[in-house]
């Protein structure tokens, strides 16, 4: 890695990152990728309640509140997630630096959008907007065959 943060490929250390998650994630290998203690409902349990869980799936209801930052965690799956209520927020990877900003992105999504997640590697959340952020998440645990297919 180079002075500016981007190895000889052009890639910063983030983007490098979530390449690997995304080649991880195609090849099946999520699962065990980071240490337990890092579930979202371990290490954020303020922030994560389970709704639901299956060998194949997990239900998680996701609430931050304005100004609140979630503990460092991670999600193992992929997932659907469905937005209650949508607000900006900050995501930062365990050493602080940012990964998302949804002011700089104008990412902005309305209640009732349905959308797909990969993995995510460890990472904090701050609501950084003028209301709560709750979504629901449905983490896909199965990998191809477990569904008969």
């Amino acid at each position: 890695w180079k002075a500016d943060g981007q190895n000889a490929l052009g890639l910063s250390l983030a983007n490098a990152t979530t390449l690997f998650m995304k080649n991880e994630a195609a090849a099946g290998k999520t699962e065990n990728m980071w240490p337990p203690e890092l579930d979202a409902i371990i290490a954020a349990p303020t922030h994560h309640r389970l709704a639901f869980e299956s060998e194949t799936m997990r239900v998680l209801e996701t609430r931050i509140e304005l100004g609140e930052t979630t503990a460092l965690h991670s999600h193992s799956w992929p997932a659907l997630l469905y937005v209650l209520s949508w607000t900006d927020f900050v995501r930062r990877d365990e050493f602080g630096l940012v990964l998302h900003d949804t002011r700089l992105s104008g990412t902005a999504l309305e209640p009732g959008t349905a959308f797909w997640s990969g993995p995510l590697a460890p990472h904090t959340l701050e609501n950084v907007g003028d209301r709560p952020l709750h979504v629901i998440l449905v983490e896909m645990k199965a990998t191809t065959g477990a569904y008969g297919g």
